[in-house]
């Protein structure tokens, strides 16, 4: 159930990321709008995860908040490579680049959250 309930996360921030990405991506570089976007979707996942997903009630929210963020950088590193692959590489357009690089980073941010933030 936990998988279950961190995809219904991840799709929550899946759509804040993509939105906010929209919304940024005119005004900024798109490298830089990603990140923006992503650091939005991260604290919204970090808060829905530990609230709803793991049921953490033990542990130190800021401290889990700092591995979350940690694992949000590898992950967000990871979707950078792909995004820019995708974009430059490719010539794929970048709404449906960043979508993808969102997916691909999935199995990485569950494990190391899983496995690190909220164990």
């Amino acid at each position: 159930m936990e998988l279950v309930r961190y995809c219904f996360v991840g799709g929550s921030g899946y759509l804040i990321n993509l939105g906010v990405f929209l919304v940024a991506d005119p005004g900024m570089p798109y490298t830089l709008a990603f990140t923006v976007a992503f650091v939005c979707a991260a604290t919204s996942n970090f808060l829905w995860n530990r609230l709803w997903t793991f049921r953490v009630e033990h542990g130190r929210p800021h401290h889990q908040y700092a591995r979350f963020l940690c694992v949000s950088t590898a992950a967000l590193v990871l979707d950078l490579i792909v995004l820019r692959a995708l974009v430059e590489l490719a010539g794929m357009a970048k709404p449906p680049a960043a979508a993808i690089a969102i997916l691909v980073a999935l199995p990485v941010s569950f494990l190391g959250n899983k496995l690190w933030t909220f164990r």
